[in-house]
């Protein structure tokens, strides 16, 4: 099988009068691996290829020529064409060494370099830990295929089984392992398999699946508008009932297609591409790998309102447009003779003036003890303190009138 995003030799060459991208990089997100490979959560999807090309290309390396290259973070390769085609033209491919991804991190993502790493928080480290331990064969949480009515679900666990697990590793209480699972599923390190619009880990017998080391979070840059374009095309190719689009997803595709109409002749080229190339894949494979591309969207691009722990939060500027200039007497002169002209200019007028005034005393009027009298009594004149007592600061049981008053603006709750 071809790695995604790669079109044969016979398909390029039928295609050579194809509109071709731009060469500014754009990258394309690979199809995921079989499901032989979940056995071992840390083996990665199959090679990012990138085409980069003015013309078709006489010969491609195929996807086992990439991988049995050395232990090199980036490869490039430069075929040139043959006398047939323009002598200037190359086709270079950028790929990404599996076995080098397995070096970083448990074999997830591509070679971060090290201001990448610097900027990453620690607490990811922890996490990808911790997922890591859960995700082993024999002391983490069991991983089967679970039996739903009439169908066998592959490769997923019980949410049970996972606070279970962290509760017994942890030694927690079964709140904290929820929480904790709760965040681990918002991240995107697992997501439950029959419900797409929620990321929230319950205890019960709801099935969860992990996601694989590729879509972590920090494990490579953040995905662009192109990949999403890619991503949202391929899914209006497929079947309607099981992969159609959510409303925003469709409005998104539409704004996309407006904003990328230059590459939508190269976008739809290689969503059809990996439509053709998910046929030829085994159902287990299909369904697993469908469901992870789909939890990993839905981390990245979340439904509108829908919170995501990714989102980095905005940092207020603190820069200074050039020092600030040192006030003159002149300055301060004229600052003088606004404020005097300010004073004999009325900011409000006196119809709108009057209204506040009658409003404000029509609201507190019964809550003044000069213009009702108290109750029970006016402590001043009775000498009974039962006024006091009853609207102290902290009471058991308050008043009806100080309930009412609280109603009328939060500034007297909290007064």
């Amino acid at each position: 099988m071809e790695p995604p995003g790669v079109l044969s030799q016979q398909q390029q060459q039928s295609s050579s009068t194809a509109v071709q991208p731009r060469g500014d990089g754009e990258r394309f997100l690979p199809q995921q691996h079989s499901l032989q490979q979940f056995s071992n959560p840390r083996s990665p999807p199959p090679t990012t290829v990138t085409t980069m090309a003015a013309a078709s290309v006489q010969q491609i390396p195929t996807a086992a020529a990439a991988t049995s290259q050395p232990h090199h973070n980036r490869l490039q390769l430069s075929t040139s064409l043959s006398a047939s085609h323009s002598a200037g033209s190359h086709q270079s491919l950028l790929t990404t060494s599996p076995s080098a991804n397995n070096q970083l991190g448990g074999g997830g993502g591509n070679v971060q370099t090290g201001i990448e790493r610097l900027s990453r928080p620690m607490a990811f480290d922890k996490m990808e830990g911790l997922v890591r331990e859960m995700q082993d064969p024999e002391a983490g949480v069991p991983v089967r295929s679970q039996k739903l009515f009439l169908t066998s679900i592959p490769s997923a666990f019980m949410g049970y089984d996972l606070i279970e697990w962290l509760m017994e590793r942890l030694g927690i209480e079964e709140s904290e392992a929820l929480n904790i699972s709760n965040q681990l599923c918002m991240h995107g390190y697992f997501f439950p398999v029959s419900d797409t619009k929620t990321l929230v880990v319950k205890d019960d017998s709801s099935l969860y699946r992990f996601q694989t080391p590729y879509y972590w979070p920090w494990q490579q840059k953040a995905p662009d508008q192109i990949e999403y374009a890619i991503y949202l095309a391929k899914r209006s190719l497929r079947n309607k009932q099981r992969h159609g689009l959510e409303d925003y997803e469709a409005e998104a595709l539409a704004s996309l297609h407006k904003n990328l109409k230059g590459k939508w002749d190269f976008i739809t080229m290689q969503a059809e591409e990996q439509v053709r190339l998910a046929k030829e894949r085994k159902k287990g494979d299909k369904i697993v790998g469908d469901s992870q591309e789909r939890a990993y969207w839905r981390v990245h691009r979340p439904p509108p309102g829908q919170f995501t722990p990714l989102e980095s939060c905005p940092i207020p500027s603190r820069d200074r447009q050039g020092k600030p200039r040192k006030r003159t007497v002149e300055d301060w002169q004229r600052e003088v003779e606004i404020l005097k002209a300010s004073l004999g200019r009325n900011r409000v007028k006196m119809s709108q003036a009057c209204e506040c005034n009658v409003a404000y005393y029509e609201t507190f009027s019964e809550y003044d003890p000069m213009m009702n009298p108290p109750l029970p009594s006016n402590p001043w004149v009775t000498e009974d303190v039962s006024f006091w007592q009853m609207n102290g600061p902290v009471v058991e049981v308050p008043t009806e009138k100080r309930v009412k008053r609280w109603g009328i603006s939060i500034e007297e709750v909290v007064s």
